[in-house]
C-alpha cells in the first residue's frame, strides 16, 4: 500500500530572513531601531522589545521584502 504524498510548493511571497547584529536605539515611545554595522536600520516595535535596553548589543531576525526590511 503505497500513499501519495503531496508536494509542498514554496510561498509566492516567501521573504528571505537573516540574523542581524547591531547596537539598539530606542525611542522614549516604546520602539526602535537596530543598527547594523553595515546596511540600513531595521525598525523593532515596542512588544517586540523583550526588555532590550537602549543601547545594548542586540540579533534580530529580519524578514527582506521589496518595500522594506524589518524585525520579526
Amino acid at each position: 500500500m503505497s500513499r501519495r504524498r503531496k508536494i509542498k510548493k514554496p510561498k509566492r511571497n516567501a521573504r528571505r530572513t537573516m540574523i542581524v547584529e547591531g547596537k539598539l536605539m530606542k525611542n522614549k515611545r516604546g520602539f526602535g531601531f537596530v543598527c547594523p554595522d553595515d546596511g540600513a536600520d531595521i525598525f523593532v516595535s515596542g512588544r517586540d522589545m523583550n526588555g532590550a535596553m537602549n543601547g545594548d548589543i542586540v540579533r534580530v531576525k529580519a524578514r527582506e521584502n521589496h518595500r522594506r526590511r524589518g524585525a520579526l
